[in-house]
């Protein structure tokens, strides 16, 4: 599971950690097998740049972080997941059914 309770924002200068926008958007969320997996390997992976970078990196606790391990900001984020969509060809209503679909009966309590 995930748990939403913060998301960076960023207005005329640093990436703060603000309150989600909506009470909506405070919320749990299901992650299946592989994409538990898949963040324990990119978790590995941030540690590895933390050990070559030394004190130049900054662990910002962040999942998706520039190399210094500083948080992504957000537009950033938007277009390198476009560049990602339109390169290997996927379809943005894709990813959009995945994101919005409703959870199994037991978790439908928690989502709403």
């Amino acid at each position: 599971m995930a748990v939403i309770t913060q998301e960076p924002q960023q207005y005329n200068g640093p990436l703060t950690a603000c309150p989600p926008k909506t009470a909506r958007s405070a919320r749990v969320i299901a992650l299946d097998g592989t994409t538990v997996a898949a963040l324990r390997s990119h978790k590995d992976g941030q540690r590895n740049k933390r050990t070559r970078a030394g004190k130049r990196y900054r662990d910002s606790g962040y999942v998706l972080t520039g190399l210094n391990g500083d948080p992504m900001a957000p537009d950033r984020l938007t277009r390198t997941f476009n560049k990602l969509i339109a390169k290997h060809g996927c379809r943005r209503s894709g990813c959009t059914t995945c994101a919005t679909a409703q959870p199994p009966s037991p978790w439908r309590p928690r989502w709403n």
